[in-house]
C-alpha cells in the first residue's frame, strides 16, 4: 500500500514539475527526493540466546524504510534540506511459557541535511551525497497473549549519511540506487505497562539500544 502511494506521489509530482518547466524558463533550485527499500539494523545480537530467539531477533532487525526530503540547491554543487525518514519491522512468535507474543517497531528520523550533488546539466545522471543531523525516535508496541500490551518509547540525537546516483529519465525526473546509514543510540527508555503505569529506565553502558541501520533504496529525484 505504501509503495503504491509513493508511485502515485512520484507521477503526480513529476507531471506538476513538467508543467512548471513548460511555462517558465527559470533554472530549478528546489528538488525533492523520495526513497523506499529494505533495511538492516546493525546492532549485535546478544550472546546466550536460543536458535529460536536468534531467529526472532533477526526478523526484527530486518524491515522496510521510506523517506521524503525537500532540498534547496544554493549553487552548482551544494545546498541544504529537510528530511523525514521512517523504518518499520514486525515480529511474532509463540512460547510455551508466554503464549503468543510480538513486537511492532517504528523508528523515525527528522533532521536538517547538507549535500553535494551534480547539477541539472549533468548528462547521464546526478551523483548525490548528504549528511544530516536531527532527532531519532523509537517506538515498540509489544504484546504477550494479545492482551498484555507494553509500549517502549525513546529518542536521541540522530545521524543520517546517504549517497546515491540518479539516472536521468526526463529533464527533471531521475531515478536510481541509494544507500544510507541512519541511526542513534537510546540511553533511556520509557515503558508503559498494561495497567496504565509507566516508568523511565536509564540504560547502562552494556544495555544501550543501538538504532543504527543501513537502508538500500530505490531513489527518485524530482526537480521543480
Amino acid at each position: 500500500m505504501k509503495f503504491k502511494f509513493f508511485v502515485f506521489f512520484l507521477i503526480t509530482i513529476a507531471a506538476h514539475s513538467q508543467q512548471l518547466r513548460n511555462s517558465s524558463s527559470h533554472k530549478p533550485k528546489f528538488f525533492a527526493i523520495v526513497n523506499v527499500g529494505p533495511s538492516l539494523r546493525t546492532a549485535k545480537t546478544q550472546d546466550g540466546l536460543s536458535a529460536e530467539e536468534k531467529k526472532y531477533i533477526k526478523e526484527l532487525k530486518s524491515g522496510m524504510s521510506y523517506d521524503l526530503g525537500f532540498y534547496y540547491q544554493k549553487n552548482d554543487i551544494s545546498g541544504f534540506g529537510l528530511k523525514y525518514n521512517a523504518y518499520t519491522s514486525k515480529g511474532k512468535g509463540f512460547s510455551s511459557d508466554l503464549g503468543n507474543f510480538g513486537d511492532n517497531i517504528r523508528i523515525t528520523f527528522i533532521g536538517a541535511t547538507m549535500f553535494v550533488a551534480d547539477n541539472e546539466d549533468a548528462k547521464v545522471g546526478e551523483a548525490f551525497l548528504e549528511v544530516g543531523l536531527g532527532y531519532i525516535g523509537y517506538k515498540n508496541d509489544s504484546y504477550i497473549n494479545t492482551n498484555n500490551n507494553i509500549k517502549f518509547t525513546g529518542g536521541n540525537l540522530g545521524l543520517d549519511v546517504g549517497a546515491g546516483y540518479h539516472f536521468r529519465v526526463g529533464k527533471h525526473f531521475l531515478i536510481g540506487p541509494q544507500i544510507a546509514f541512519i541511526g542513534g543510540v537510546l540511553k533511556k527508555i520509557k515503558v508503559e505497562y498494561p495497567d496504565g503505569t509507566s516508568e523511565t529506565i536509564n540504560l547502562g553502558k552494556e544495555e544501550l539500544e543501538s538504532l543504527y541501520r543501513f537502508d538500500f533504496n530505490v531513489s527518485a529525484k524530482i526537480r521543480f
